[in-house]
C-alpha cells in the first residue's frame, strides 16, 4: 500500500494518489482531511470492473483536491489519470487551454507524473 499527497503551494491544489488502498481505506484516510462534515463512503471510492486506475474530482466536499486511484501502476496508466486531474483543475481555476495558458498544463502534467512515478 502506498499513499501519497501533493500539495503546491502556488495554488489552490492538493492530490491524493492511493495504490493498493482499499475503498475503505480510502474513505477513512479522505474523510481525516475533510472539513465540510459531510462524509464520503467506501462505495465512491470502489474501482469499476476492469479499471486500472480512476481519477475523482472531491469538489464541492473538498474544493481543489483530487483523488488518483491505482490498481495498476505504470507511465502511461499514471499519464492517463493525471491528464484528467490536470484539466479539471484548470476548469476549477477558470483557465482555458490555449497558447497563452500552455506552460500551466504543461507544468503542472510533468509535474505531477514526475511526483507519482518516483514515489510508485
Amino acid at each position: 500500500m502506498k499513499y501519497k499527497r501533493i500539495v503546491l503551494k502556488d495554488r489552490p491544489f492538493t492530490l491524493h494518489v492511493f495504490h493498493g488502498y482499499r475503498p475503505t481505506e480510502i474513505a477513512l484516510k479522505l474523510n481525516a482531511v475533510n472539513k465540510s462534515g459531510r462524509k464520503f463512503k467506501a462505495s465512491e471510492f470502489k474501482l469499476h470492473r476492469h479499471s486500472e486506475a480512476e481519477t475523482h474530482y472531491l469538489a464541492p466536499d473538498m474544493p481543489s483536491h483530487y483523488a488518483i486511484i491505482l490498481a495498476k501502476v505504470d507511465i502511461e496508466t499514471i499519464a492517463h489519470e493525471v491528464f484528467h486531474v490536470v484539466m479539471e483543475h484548470h476548469r476549477y481555476i477558470g483557465v482555458t487551454l490555449d497558447v497563452s495558458s500552455e506552460e500551466s498544463f504543461a507544468y503542472l502534467f510533468g509535474y505531477l507524473i514526475k511526483e507519482i512515478h518516483e514515489s510508485f
